[in-house]
């Protein structure tokens, strides 16, 4: 499999990382988040990745890593409700507005007790 880094995009606070890709011919973007904890940080950092993203709407876009924020209760266990982040919750469901699927770090019924993990 053949491919060609076409553009990286670094964030300056070291939050995320953006790369397209041209691979056989189809443009790809990958992106790689660290989001922070803090609810106000949060929507914040979702806003302005939303905007670094406007530019790739026309391609095929894949991201990853610590989203620090369960979107339902069922991905979470103990701690404070799902409630407390829905600001955060209505930045990140924007990115799965255009038929985007997700993906939680389940395996079966066992959800980690920790940070769940989601890939878009």
């Amino acid at each position: 499999m053949n491919f060609k880094v076409e553009k990286v995009i670094p964030d300056k606070q070291g939050k995320f990382i953006i790369l397209k890709l041209s691979l056989e011919e189809k443009a790809i973007v990958l992106v790689n988040i660290y989001a922070p904890n803090d609810a106000a940080q949060q929507v914040a950092f979702f806003k302005r990745l939303n905007q670094q993203l406007e530019e790739f709407a026309q391609d095929t876009i894949v991201i990853g890593g610590d989203f620090n924020c369960a979107l339902t209760s069922y991905d979470k266990r103990g701690g404070k409700s799902v409630s407390n982040k829905s600001a955060v919750i209505q930045e990140i469901i924007k990115f799965t507005l255009n038929n985007t699927a997700t993906c939680s770090a389940a395996t079966g019924n066992q959800y980690l007790n920790e940070t769940v993990e989601r890939a878009l």
